[in-house]
Order: C-alpha cells, then sequence, then structure tokens
C-alpha cells in the first residue's frame, strides 16, 4: 500500500517521472539503429587459393589439405569445408558467433604464410575474403556505360563509403596485350618461347639504383623502362636485334576471355553488389550507397544506373508493417474496453498504458545496444495486447472498492505475479540455440522491458488517473454476458462428467494434431523469385546467354523485371560458364517451369523464393546430405547408393567432366635431354597463354600475355625442340569428377534434396551426417521444447512461492496443455506449419494463460476463506470481465500481426488459438476443479 500511496499522494512527481521515461524513450528511437534482423551473421572466411592447371585431386593434395590442417589449430573455429576444383582451392571457415574473428583473422593470416611456402610453385597465394559463399550483398546495382569508367571510378568511390566491406563488379573482364606467337616461324628462327619471355621482363622494369644529392636536397633515382602500348611491345628486339617480337607474333589488345555477363530485362551491362561490414546498420550503408549514387550520376550523367534489389527497402517496409500492425493492434484493444466499460474514462485510461509501457521501453533498447528491427517490434507486437492486462485487473478493483489506494494495493499479489509469470517464460529462450535463438532473444527482451513497464505503470500513474472514477464501469453488453455466462456456469456445474471427457478428448486431439501439422525450419514468405539453371559443364557463355535471354524475354512479356547472371558470377569457384540465375521481381504467380523448359535438353533448373529475412538462413527449404568415404573407390559406391536411394537428390561436384591428359614418357624425354618445364611452358601457351607481366598505364593495370593459337588440333601438331609433343608424351581424353568436397577433413559427397514435412532419410552403410533445414528445424525443435519445459518449471516455482502452496499452481497450470492444443488447432486451421516462429509461441503461452487462471483463483482462495459454498463458482462470475477484457485485448492486438505471410504471422496464430481456447478452460473447467478439490 506504501508503494501505491507514494505515487497517488505525489502526483507532481509521478507525471515527471513518466514524461523523463518518455522524452528519453523518444530520444532514443532517433538514435537507435534499424536492421531487418538482430546480428544473426555466422562468421564466416573463405580462402581462395589459385592452382591453374592442376586436377582435383592434386589441389586436394598440395593446397586444401594443408590449408586445413593450418585453421585447425586457430581460436574459435566451428567447422571447415572445402572444395577442391580445376585449378582452384575454397575452402570456408566457420566461427562460433562468440568468437572474435578479428583477433582469429590475424592467425588466419600468419597460419597461411607458413604454410604458403609448402605450396608448388605453380599455386598462388591464397587470398582471404571476409565474405563466403552463404554471404549475401544488401544492395545490388545495374550500371551500363563506360568500362574503364564504371571500373575505374565508380566500384572505387562506392568501396570507399563506411560500412561498405566491398564493392564486387561482375560482367567485366581485364584488358590484355596478346602476344600470340607462330609456332612454325619460332621454330624456322630458332627462337625459343623463354627468349621472347625473357625480353618481355627485361623491358618492363621499375627498379631503384640510388641516391643523387643536389645542393642540401637528395633525389631517389629509378630505372624505368616500360612497354604500355602495342606498338612498343611490337618493335622489341629478339636475338641481339635481329628480329622483332612484331615479325614472329601477332600483337594486339583485347577484352580478356569472357567468364561472365550480366543483363538487365535483356539489355547488357555490369553488376556491382553491395556486402557491407560485420555490426553494420544495412539502413545507413544502403543511405549511403544511394547518395553516392546520386553525386556519381550528376558528375556522369552517360552513365545508366538501376537498383535492382535494395535489403534496405525490404527492412523499411517491414518495420513500417509492423508499426501498422501495432498501432491497429493498439485501436482495436482500445475499441474492446468500450465494450466493457460503461464510463468514458476508463477505456482512456486503460489507453494510456500502451504509450507508457512502449517508449520507455526505446530507452532500454539504447541501453541495452539492441538495434530496431522485425524481431524487436514483434516482441512489442505480441505484447500490444498484454500491456493493458495488469491496468485492466487494477482498474476493476479500484472500481469495485471505490478507492484508487486501497482497490490498487489489494491486488498488488495476483497482478504482480501474473505479470512475472509471463515474463518468466521469456528467460529461457536463452536455451533456444542456432541463428532460432539469436533471433528470438531480442523479441524476449522487449517483451519483458514493456511487460515490466506496465506493471510499473498499473500500480503508479493508473491509481493516480482513477481517483474519483464513479459507476459500476458496466455496459449492457457486459451485463448480457454476465447472465449468458450465469446459466452456461449452471448447466456444466451440472454435467460436470461431460466437462471432464470433452476436455480430454480435446487434448488428445491436440497430441494428435502435433504428428500431422506440416513441419519447416521458417515460414514460407515471398519477396521476389529465383531461377537456376545449368547446362553441361563449360558451356560457352553465348549459349547460356541464349537460353537466359529467352526466359527473360518470357518474364518481361508479363510485365516481371529480370536481372541475368551468366557464367561465373562469384569469386569461389561455385559457378562455371554454364551456369545462370535469373531474379524476377514483380512476376504474377508462379510460373511452370516444366512447361518452359519442355523444349531444353541436359538442361538443370530449379525455382525458389528468396526473400532478405530468409536469405540470412542458409540452405533454407533442403536438406544437406555428406556420404563420408576414405578413398575414390569408396567414394564411387557412396555416390552410386546415394542417387539410388535419393531419387529427388542434387549432388554437388560430381558430374563428370571431360579433360585432357598429358602423360609423360620420361624414358624419351631422358633421352632427348626435354625437361618436364619445357613441356608444361610450351603446353601453358597453347592452352591459356601465361602472363609475363603487368604494366600500369594511368590508373590501369594491363597484362601481357604470352600464348599460341590453341586447340585440340594444334596441341596434337605441337612440337618441343622440333619433337612432336605426342612422341614424347602420351595424350588422353579422359572424364574426371568436377570437385573434391571435404567437410571437417574428410572427403564426402554431398547431396540436397528438398525439405518436406514427411522427410525420410533411409539407412546407409557409411557415416551420413544431416545439414541444411532439416538440422535447423530439428535443432529449434528440440531447444524449444526443451524452454518450454523450463518455463512451465518457472512459471510453477513462482505461482507455489507466490501462493506459499504446492497444489494450487498446478491448478492454475491445467490451462497450459490445453492452450498447447488450442495451439495446435489453430495452425492446422489456418493452414499455418510448425516452425521456429511459431515454435516461439508455444513457450509464450506458458506465461500468458495463466494470467486468467491467476486472476480467477485468487478470487477463489478470497471467497474459500470468507466461507463461500462454491468459492471457484463465484470467482469465475465475479471475475469474467477482467478475464473476457485481457482475453480480447491481446487476441485483437495480435490479430493484425497475424494476417498475411509474413514472418512473424505464424507466431500471433498460435498464440491467438492457444489464448482462446485456455480462456475457455479457464472459465469451464479450473472453478469446477477447484470446488471439486478445495470447496467445503
Amino acid at each position: 500500500m506504501r508503494f501505491v500511496n507514494l505515487f497517488v499522494h505525489r502526483p507532481v512527481f509521478t507525471a515527471m517521472l513518466f514524461l523523463a521515461l518518455m522524452v528519453l524513450g523518444i530520444i532514443s528511437v532517433f538514435n537507435l539503429p534499424y536492421e531487418l534482423l538482430p546480428d544473426i551473421t555466422k562468421p564466416e572466411i573463405s580462402i581462395v587459393t589459385m592452382y591453374s592447371g592442376a586436377s582435383p585431386e592434386i589441389v586436394e593434395r598440395e593446397v586444401t589439405t594443408r590449408i586445413e590442417e593450418a585453421v585447425y589449430g586457430i581460436k574459435g573455429v566451428m567447422d571447415v569445408k572445402s572444395v577442391s576444383t580445376e585449378g582452384k582451392s575454397l575452402v570456408t571457415v566457420y566461427f562460433h558467433r562468440s568468437s572474435d574473428v578479428d583477433a582469429s583473422l590475424l592467425q588466419l593470416r600468419e597460419k597461411l604464410d607458413a604454410a604458403y611456402w609448402s605450396f608448388p610453385d605453380q599455386a598462388d597465394r591464397p587470398n582471404i575474403m571476409t565474405t563466403g559463399p552463404s554471404s549475401q550483398p544488401i544492395m545490388g546495382i545495374w550500371v551500363k556505360g563506360d568500362r574503364d569508367l564504371i571500373s575505374e571510378v565508380v566500384t572505387r568511390r562506392l568501396e570507399q563509403i563506411e560500412g561498405v566491406s566491398e564493392a564486387r563488379i561482375i560482367g567485366l573482364t581485364e584488358k590484355q596485350i596478346q602476344v600470340i606467337i607462330n609456332p612454325e616461324l619460332t621454330d624456322a628462327y630458332g627462337i625459343s618461347p623463354e627468349e621472347i619471355k625473357q625480353t618481355l621482363e627485361s623491358y618492363n622494369i621499375s627498379m631503384p639504383i640510388g641516391m643523387v644529392r643536389e645542393g642540401s636536397y637528395s633525389f631517389p633515382i629509378r630505372f624505368v623502362v616500360s612497354t604500355q602500348e602495342v606498338d612498343q611491345v611490337k618493335n622489341l628486339p629478339l636475338q641481339q636485334g635481329r628480329y622483332l617480337i612484331g615479325d614472329i607474333a601477332v600483337v594486339e589488345e583485347v577484352e580478356g576471355e569472357q567468364t561472365s555477363s550480366i543483363y538487365y530485362n535483356g539489355e547488357k551491362g555490369y553488376f556491382i553488389e553491395i556486402y557491407r561490414e560485420w555490426n553494420t546498420n544495412a539502413v545507413r550503408v544502403s543511405g549511403r550507397v544511394s547518395g553516392v549514387i546520386e553525386e556519381i550520376i550528376k558528375d556522369y550523367p552517360e552513365l545508366e544506373f538501376q537498383v535492382t534489389f535494395d535489403d534496405a527497402k525490404f527492412i523499411i517496409q517491414s518495420i513500417k508493417e509492423i508499426i501498422i500492425s501495432l498501432i491497429i493492434g493498439g485501436l482495436l484493444a482500445f475499441i474492446a474496453l468500450f465494450m466493457f466499460t460503461g464510463n468514458r474514462r476508463v477505456p482512456l485510461i486503460l489507453a494510456i498504458s500502451m504509450p507508457l509501457s512502449i517508449v520507455p521501453a526505446f530507452f532500454c533498447f539504447y541501453l541495452g545496444k539492441i538495434s530496431v528491427n522485425t524481431m524487436t517490434l514483434a516482441g512489442l507486437a505480441l505484447a500490444i495486447g498484454m500491456l493493458v492486462d495488469a491496468s485492466i485487473v487494477v482498474l476493476e478493483n479500484i472500481i469495485k472498492v471505490k478507492d484508487a489506494v486501497k482497490g490498487a494495493s489489494e491486488v498488488i499479489l495476483a497482478v504482480t505475479t501474473s505479470i512475472i509469470t509471463t515474463m518468466a517464460v521469456f528467460f529461457p529462450v536463452i536455451y533456444i540455440h542456432g541463428i532460432a535463438g539469436m533471433m528470438l532473444k531480442p523479441l524476449s527482451f522487449s517483451v519483458i522491458i514493456t511487460l515490466g513497464f506496465s506493471l510499473l505503470v498499473a500500480f503508479t500513474i493508473l491509481p493516480l488517473l482513477s481517483q474519483g472514477i464513479k459507476g459500476s464501469g458496466e455496459t449492457r453488453f457486459n451485463r448480457q454476458l454476465n447472465n449468458i455466462y450465469r446459466r452456461f456456469s449452471d448447466w456444466f456445474y451440472h454435467h460436470k462428467l461431460m466437462v471432464y471427457l470433452y476436455s480430454v478428448i480435446f487434448l488428445v486431439v491436440g497430441v494428435l494434431i502435433f504428428w500431422i501439422v506440416p513441419k519447416q525450419a521458417l515460414p514460407t514468405t515471398r519477396a521476389e523469385l529465383i531461377l537456376e539453371y545449368e547446362l553441361p559443364y563449360n558451356t560457352s557463355i553465348p549459349e547460356t546467354e541464349k537460353i537466359g535471354l529467352r526466359l527473360t524475354e518470357y518474364f518481361t512479356s508479363q510485365g516481371a523485371d529480370c536481372l541475368l547472371a551468366v557464367g561465373e558470377t562469384d569469386p569461389f569457384g561455385l559457378a562455371h560458364t554454364g551456369n545462370g540465375v535469373i531474379r524476377i521481381k514483380g512476376y504474377p504467380g508462379k510460373p511452370d517451369l516444366n512447361e518452359i523448359f519442355k523444349d531444353y535438353q541436359d538442361i538443370q533448373y530449379s525455382l525458389t523464393d528468396h526473400n532478405p529475412v530468409l536469405a540470412a538462413f542458409t540452405s533454407m527449404g533442403e536438406v544437406s546430405l555428406r556420404g563420408f568415404y576414405d578413398t575414390p573407390g569408396e567414394g564411387e559406391v557412396v555416390l552410386e547408393m546415394m542417387k539410388e536411394k535419393l531419387n529427388s537428390a542434387v549432388f554437388n561436384y560430381t558430374e563428370k567432366i571431360p579433360v585432357i591428359n598429358i602423360y609423360p614418357r620420361h624414358r624419351i624425354m631422358s633421352q632427348l635431354e626435354i625437361s618436364t618445364d619445357q613441356i608444361l611452358s610450351r603446353i601453358q601457351m597453347f592452352t591459356e597463354g601465361e602472363q609475363v607481366v603487368e604494366v600500369e598505364r594511368g590508373e590501369e593495370i594491363v597484362s601481357i600475355y604470352l600464348t599460341a593459337p590453341g586447340g585440340i588440333d594444334q596441341l596434337q601438331q605441337l612440337t618441343v625442340q622440333n619433337i612432336p609433343l605426342n612422341f614424347i608424351t602420351e595424350i588422353k581424353q579422359e572424364e574426371v569428377s568436377r570437385g573434391i568436397v571435404r567437410f571437417n577433413g574428410k572427403r564426402c559427397i554431398e547431396a540436397v534434396i528438398p525439405y518436406t514435412t514427411n522427410l525420410n532419410i533411409p539407412e546407409f552403410p557409411f557415416k551420413l551426417e544431416l545439414g541444411g533445414e532439416v538440422k535447423e528445424y530439428q535443432q529449434a525443435q528440440l531447444s524449444a521444447l526443451f524452454a518450454f519445459g523450463v518455463a512451465v518449471f518457472l512459471v510453477y516455482l513462482i505461482l507455489a512461492s507466490f501462493y506459499e502452496s504446492f497444489r494450487i499452481p498446478l491448478l492454475i497450470m491445467i490451462a497450459v496443455p490445453f492452450a498447447a492444443s488450442g495451439f495446435m488447432l489453430s495452425l492446422i486451421i489456418t493452414g499455418t506449419t510448425l516452425n521456429i516462429i511459431s515454435l516461439i509461441g508455444l513457450v509464450v503461452l506458458v506465461g500468458i494463460v495463466v494470467n486468467d487462471s491467476i486472476v480467477l483463483v485468487d478470487r477463489a482462495e478470497y471467497l474459500r476463506k470468507q466461507g463461500e459454498i462454491f468459492p471457484g463458482k463465484i470467482a469465475a462470475r465475479n471475475r469474467l470481465r477482467p478475464i473476457i477484457m485481457t482475453t480480447l485485448t491481446t487476441v485483437l492486438g495480435l490479430l493484425p500481426f497475424s494476417l498475411g505471410s509474413t514472418l512473424h504471422a505464424p507466431l500471433g496464430r498460435g498464440i491467438i488459438g492457444g489464448l482462446l481456447f485456455s480462456t475457455f478452460i479457464t472459465l469451464v473447467l479450473i472453478p469446477v476443479v477447484y470446488d471439486r478439490i478445495f470447496s467445503k
């Protein structure tokens, strides 16, 4: 009573306290970071190493395994996955989310520097990338215009923006000066490729040679010779000036080999992906990028820009939708209060508790360094209907006893208990692991904070504003509801057996629904479509483009916007020139792929819904299966067994690709005194050529390549020291696997299958590991059920402590299993899946549904001590209005939040269903059971 009295009799102090909290909350709103989701980034680092010409087996043995050995000693490493393909090693290191990645990165650089000395001479230095194959850009910008301007100005200005970790350009080819030698002329003139190479190197030197002093000044001296133009290269002398390079070679400046191309709505250009730094604000980074683009357009109007996707827009839209849901939910709850109160002051006083509970919460977000994101706002939306629960019970009792201080003080125990039990169920969220736990912790924090402020409001400013309220506060609607319930309670008290029977049936139905309700990791939400297609390995870019442009024409004719990316569009070696990806925005419905691809053969394709929310989760909608093996022979057996039992699976890197293997005949080579290096150097020019030097031309870097006319026929006719290559080597065309996948140091066959509710993984006689969606869902399901159990235990502890009884808490918690059954029934009725988001609603229900039971049982205990014969029945009639009001405000507050196909809708639907059924049980079963146990 003293606590309530302090605030009621010091109105200025009370007003100033809440004014200060509101001001701090409003200031915090404008200073908080805005994000799509909490920081759920799975820290990963990719290590890309080029080993040109090496087979996957050699890359694995000489490079990949040595990098893996270096990585395993680094603190915080969780998993290591590697892919060894033709000429490239990709090692992806996944860290624990609590790891200090910056410190680990420094340690990784030291380890790789040491490992590099054991690499073959032909292997490049490892390239460390802080983005990985699962990393997602926050913006995509299509740009058309001058190549040099885009690569030298636009990309560099974007990379200099604060918060941008990388501006990756796709569709760009480097400029090259190619020296294409004529083998017949070089052989006739006795000029070796090594001599040409040495000449090119000797005429491209920039070397400091000393200092010269002039008076009091010192000048450094550099010896500089450079061949930057085609004519300069042509006129370089060979064999002491007897010949020029132009005499035995064609020298020309060309674009490098095209390995990727970009089209927007059929128009060719370049594509820039914007990646943000860890823990930076995506909305602010996006705003800075947009500002720089506007500046570039002013400076270079000839450039054409199109932002094809921007996560910031989706973030802002998602936040707006939740804020609108908050406002509508609050208004609906406010309207519901009018239905039950006869005094105009009552709903206005109750409505004040909403902003007074929500706005100060933002100040706590600021202190706790929590961003405003869809999950924290979801917590506010979840709490909006519960914020007035405490105030309703307090105000109800104040009106009844006609004294603000006494009325509030009488229900302190019941109200505080109900709020604390609701808050307590959110603490076990710390036991939900993985991405699901990291998403739901901010939601829990926002609910706990807002409910804490609602409890403060209920016993401070609300009694102050309630002084002098007259009348019963009842409406005609309320009186009719009371009369209906009185007649209904008389009926079910005469048919108790039917009450018990129907209650058991309802529980059994809830259990059965749990087994049949569809399950997935995350609810399906759609922003745009991603169509991926794949032609046979290393199909030419023009052929891959041809199909992509036909598909683009089809979708654009339907009013959609399409971004087509063809070829090697990632720096990790996961795509080849036969790959195509079309990002489709604005297409109505979902296309029939079988109809679209009916005229194409030897092509694989897939269509997926893409959403920036789900992009934060790797492998959503699919299950990864890894079958481990030791030897290549075992790998073939594992692959065949998995293909036989997994009909719908896609196997990564197992397809066979044609290669030409050249086996040296060492005995003949020894007799002819021909070395392996001579053969390698000669062959290399007939394949991809050899980069001799790089020259600077202004701000541009141009590579000079030494090459020769290629092709299988020319390779067969190639000579080394006038000896035919096919005489000193054996040339065979063979097929090998595209790549070798390793996970945590063990070779594996990786299969990807779609996730389905009735997923049945067959048994295999080898080690099999699950990954992807099923692993995430199973982990979330187990941890959520564990959190549910902990929440039930905590609620029981709190209730037992407050009531000093072991039996009363059990009676109050009868509503919990029925709430779970109502939760399952609502999912099946609304066609909602049981997923990570809806599962948290099951945990939340534990705290919400006991509130009504506490209010009822608390009144029943008072009446029992007064000597009433049926205290449970009378308490249910007395507390009907606050119970219905609290349920209705919570349901209506969550209703806008539960509509549509948003990420959070399943959470609201499950809670609404569970709450409605638990309220019915509270008003029917609990009074009957209470009077059966406690009535004299």
